[in-house]
């Protein structure tokens, strides 16, 4: 067992489950993380690859780490048209009113 193991360390932290695609862990005391969840191209041998996470962007607070989560999927949907980026606001703001009551 080395040190790393022994204090825990090694461990990929929990974090912040925001949905089943994103997550937000904190770095240190100074930062947090978005992370998202990405599947892995499966191995030439066929074996089944566990999900993993990536990280997308540092930020210094909470509130800064989920406008990027929300400006980032309001991007990714622009190119669906007007009605599709007006149905993502709406389920975002949806989103909104469920973490903070």
């Amino acid at each position: 067992m080395d040190d790393l193991e022994f204090l825990g360390l090694n461990e990929e932290p929990t974090g912040i489950p925001i949905n089943d695609k994103y997550k937000i862990v904190t770095l240190d005391v100074l930062n947090v993380v978005v992370k998202e969840k990405y599947i892995p191209k499966p191995k030439e041998d066929g074996e089944i690859v566990e999900p993993q996470w990536k990280t997308i962007s540092y930020h210094p607070n909470l509130e800064l780490a989920f406008k990027s989560i929300v400006d980032r999927e309001i991007n990714l949907i622009v190119s669906d048209g007007l009605m599709a980026v007006v149905k993502k606001i709406e389920e975002l703001k949806n989103f909104k009113k469920v973490i903070t009551t």
